[in-house]
């Protein structure tokens, strides 16, 4: 189905009005996202995803507490970032992506599970 000039045109006007952000966009004129990924694309618009900054780059979920704690999970767990991950409830590599970020090395295979084995209160 091809949109109707007036509504193209909003659509590529939108680009500058919600920021090259497409969910914003989609929200605001009652079109799908892939359609108006589809026009902006055509245009050769850059385009943003619903969590992106300002900048382009991908904003992060995470806040600087929970950083704080994934950044010591490392010690913790002797740099096994699967037995982190399950501690901290987050995804494996949301955990190696913050340790890397901050030199860590990731280690593999470790046996020991829990900071009790590892002789740590909680």
């Amino acid at each position: 189905m091809t949109l109707s000039k007036e509504k193209q045109s909003k659509i590529i006007e939108a680009y500058r009005l919600y920021d090259g952000n497409i969910q914003k966009a989609a929200e605001n004129l009652d079109c799908t996202s892939p359609t108006i990924f589809r026009y902006w694309k055509k245009n050769n618009f850059p385009v943003k995803h619903k969590n992106c900054r300002a900048d382009g780059k991908k904003a992060s979920s995470i806040d600087d507490e929970s950083i704080s704690e994934i950044i010591k999970a490392y010690k913790l767990y002797d740099g096994n970032a699967t037995v982190a991950a399950k501690h901290l409830f987050l995804s494996r590599p949301t955990v190696v992506t913050y340790w890397r970020k901050y030199g860590f090395k990731i280690r593999k295979g470790f046996q020991k599970e829990s900071p009790l084995e590892l002789g740590v209160s909680i």
